[in-house]
């Protein structure tokens, strides 16, 4: 990879440290105040941006840097990043950078911070959520009232969450100098102790750091701050990468018009992800060997490996360094790239390589789909619609998989529709997927296929694994690595200790620290969580016919049936699917005017969102719902499971954590379906049935509301979110009194046939489901005790039409019977 290309990534990386410093107040040198003249523009007769001061300070401090000391070259990493507002005339690699700025950020960046009415206001001003701003047609905060604190990323996610303004400290409109330069301390310190000896490594660990930093830090205080440093300063590397990479495809950079006016069609923005995966986690088979819980989450984890993997395959077939993955969200991503000559064919090439892995060794099961659209520099600034139209094809493309590997110009190459699979019989077919023969031999002597052995074995090593390596180099060595398309590989690290020099990229997981760093390290969120043993015994099973006691040690990932046992009432799963409301309407249409839809605010979105359903969740499990067990969660949707009533629990607290996340704007809403199912039934079936709980959440309204979404789908029942802690509570009190025995099992079930009635009369109008009312009313004079007085008045109220418990009292009735069966 070319050289030139890392200086210009890292020059846009770094081209606005200098705000950070500036707002820490650090000291300025007198070589470089005397830059003033030289690389401020002139505003309104003064001198104007003189953050750039600070960033040249920057580079001076690091003179004797491996990767960014100071060179006297016109075009040196620190002339790129310092001359960024004033470019030497003779210079277009520091015009790119100039170009990349503004079309990161969406404007041309003329005015600057210290043209507001406080000249000061820069150093107090805090970063804006994101969430207070998007609307979804009239959904929407009326007033933007929350803010970040300057806090760096922590590994349980809670310093992202926004702070409500009256609750700052120091107050609104007061300088934080101090929680600046303390920030500013803390990022330097660690910068020294980053020791990558190659540039690409060094690139991928001080763009972590920058996240981890400056996530908290607005890129511009100037109008609306909603837009990161941290997101600004990667987008503008990956402008600026692609576009020098343009003009040297193109062999005119020194002629080059450099213009966000610019109509010529420089980018390509390709978007991929992979299809097939629900069909290829949940068809498996328990034979003993594993546990499905272990493997599901392998299977689930070996995906996104393998779609990361397919994202870095392309970056590297452009030469392009990390920055230009812009979203990695949900399995999903998209890369800026050059729309060099040879773009299509390059992307095209990659496509039919990984496609052609994937039939096989994966049996065409699961498909790569990979789609771009080209755009200009006028288009960028316009993001939301080159983000739409690329969606659009990638659908297209979905419809036609494999096309580039089954079909050649003379149609159908019928020789590959064959995979070349020797059975013998089927004694020699692998019991657990039934689709590979049986080749590797297990310790209780089951014989699996390579696949379903991986997975077993890839879900020990994730059970204490704190990261994820890649390479891409040939290395045979199956006991550590797994095997992807080319040379392309990945392994677990068991401790830091373990990282290797060798991978190209080391992702830790859910940790933040990075001490001495000589990897290229790049810390994620991700639900990694999965609940195991603490003993040789499971504390909940005390069932003599349990066949998989003898299976319990400690640190093992607990089975299915031993989380059911530790649910209250009813031995169940419960099955908790969700995902949020309109979020591509959201991406697309949620920004209130054309100048907010650039590139750097989606991509601040999209990292806010995928760091709530990843990191945030994983902690919410390991500190307070050690039972409920990640299947996946990322970019907008989960899939979790776990006893019944924590799974419900759990429900609410993701729901409610979500609102305070995204600054209780109506316009963000999440849906969700909770299933209940036996433990050992097959898990695509139990799945199945919580998918289609979401499905009616989703479509159908609850009782007394005019509109779906916005609530979760469970026991038979459809309730609002904003309802359902009042609502449980409710539940609770009936759960109460049937255990107490205050009221019989045949009244409850009659409570659940009038709820069934009730919900008729609402569905059809017709008054015949109302015959309801008069036997309910019989049933409680009946059957209730005339001294539980409190009873007999909360029965006799759900004989009034008009009661809010009459609504969800399906729910009410079920959540009683499950509590109270043994």
């Amino acid at each position: 990879m070319s050289d030139t290309v890392y200086k210009i990534a890292l020059a846009g990386l770094l081209h606005d440290v200098g705000k950070f410093m500036q707002r820490a107040e650090v000291p300025l040198s007198v070589e470089a105040k005397n830059m003033e003249g030289t690389i401020c523009p002139v505003y309104q007769g003064r001198y104007s941006h003189k953050h750039v001061l600070w960033t040249s300070e920057f580079f001076d401090q690091l003179a004797n840097h491996p990767h960014l000391g100071v060179t006297f070259d016109d075009d040196s990493i620190a002339k790129m990043a310092s001359y960024h507002h004033f470019p030497a005339s003779d210079s277009k690699l520091q015009a790119i950078i100039q170009l990349a700025d503004c079309l990161s950020s969406g404007s041309d960046r003329t005015k600057d911070e210290e043209c507001h009415n406080d000249r000061e206001w820069y150093k107090k001003a805090r970063m804006h959520p994101i969430f207070d701003y998007l609307h979804l047609e009239t959904k929407m905060n009326e007033t933007a009232t929350f803010r970040y604190e300057l806090d760096p990323l922590d590994n349980d996610v809670e310093n992202g969450f926004p702070t409500h303004i009256d609750k700052l400290s120091p107050k609104e409109g007061q300088k934080i100098v101090s929680a600046y330069a303390d920030l500013w301390d803390d990022f330097k310190g660690e910068l020294e102790g980053v020791a990558t000896p190659d540039v690409a490594g060094f690139t991928v660990a001080l763009l972590s750091l920058l996240e981890k930093y400056t996530w908290c830090i607005p890129s511009s205080t100037m109008d609306r701050p909603d837009i990161s440093l941290f997101d600004h300063a990667k987008t503008t590397a990956a402008i600026a990468a692609a576009l020098y990479c343009y003009h040297e495809n193109k062999q005119d950079l020194s002629k080059a018009s450099l213009s966000t006016e610019d109509g010529t069609a420089k980018f390509r923005l390709l978007v991929g992800d992979l299809s097939g995966i629900q069909n290829y986690i949940f068809n498996i088979k328990n034979v003993g060997v594993g546990g499905t819980a272990k493997r599901l989450r392998s299977r689930s984890f070996y995906l996104s490996m393998l779609a990361e993997a397919a994202s870095h395959k392309l970056l590297h077939a452009f030469k392009l360094p990390m920055t230009n993955l812009v979203i990695a969200s949900g399995g999903k991503f998209y890369l800026l790239l050059p729309n060099t000559d040879n773009s299509e064919e390059i992307i095209a090439t990659v496509e039919r390589e990984i496609s052609g892995w994937l039939i096989g060794k994966l049996n065409g099961e699961i498909a790569i789909n990979i789609a771009s659209e080209a755009f200009s520099c006028r288009e960028m600034l316009n993001f939301n619609k080159v983000l739409k139209k690329t969606g659009d094809t990638l659908q297209q493309q979905k419809e036609r998989a494999f096309a580039s590997c089954l079909t050649n110009s003379d149609g159908w190459r019928e020789d590959v529709f064959v995979l070349d699979r020797n059975f013998t019989d089927d004694e020699h077919l692998c019991p657990s997927c039934r689709k590979f023969p049986g080749t590797h031999k297990q310790e209780e002597g089951v014989i699996l296929c390579s696949h379903c052995a991986d997975d077993v074995r890839l879900g020990r090593e994730l059970a204490n694994g704190v990261g994820v390596q890649f390479y891409c180099i040939r290395i045979d060595d199956s006991k550590k690595h797994y095997q992807l398309f080319g040379d392309y590989s990945f392994s677990v690290a068991r401790s830091k200790v373990d990282y290797s020099r060798d991978a190209y990229l080391v992702q830790q997981f859910n940790d933040w620290e990075f001490g001495q760093t000589f990897v290229a390290l790049r810390p994620r969120p991700f639900a990694n969580y999965i609940p195991r043993f603490e003993a040789d015994t499971c504390r909940y099973c005390q069932s003599a016919n349990c066949g998989e006691k003898d299976n319990a040690e400690v640190g093992n990932p607990k089975f299915f049936t031993c989380l059911a046992e530790a649910s209250r009432g009813r031995k169940a799963l419960g099955i908790f699917k969700a995902d949020v409301d309109n979020l591509g309407l959201i991406f697309i249409n949620g920004f209130r005017s054309e100048k907010e839809k650039c590139i750097s605010r989606i991509t601040t979105l999209s990292r806010l969102l995928e760091s709530f359903f990843t990191g945030r969740l994983d902690y919410l499990l390991r500190s307070e719902f050690p039972d409920v067990y990640t299947v996946y969660a990322g970019g907008d949707d989960l899939l979790m499971l776990g006893p019944w009533e924590k799974v419900l629990q759990f429900s609410q607290r993701v729901r409610d954590e979500f609102s305070q996340f995204t600054c209780g704007n109506p316009a963000f809403t999440l849906s969700a379906g909770v299933a209940m199912a036996k433990p050992r039934l097959p898990i695509y079936a139990a799945i199945g049935f919580a998918d289609a709980l979401l499905d009616e959440a989703k479509q159908h309204s609850a009782i007394g509301s005019m509109e779906p979404k916005d609530q979760l789908a469970t026991m038979g029942d459809i309730i609002k979110w904003d309802d359902y802690e009042k609502l449980h509570n409710e539940a609770e009190k009936l759960a109460g009194w049937l255990e107490e025995r205050k009221m019989s099992s045949g009244f409850v079930r009659q409570l659940h046939d009038s709820a069934e009635q009730f919900r008729a009369f609402k569905k059809t109008g017709e008054t015949k489901n109302l015959r309801f009312v008069p036997m309910l009313a019989y049933a409680i004079s009946r059957n209730l005790p005339a001294r539980e007085t409190e009873l007999i008045a909360w029965a006799a109220d759900l004989t009034n039409l008009t009661s809010p418990n009459l609504r969800n009292l399906m729910y009410m009735a079920n959540y009683a019977i499950q509590t109270n069966r043994s």
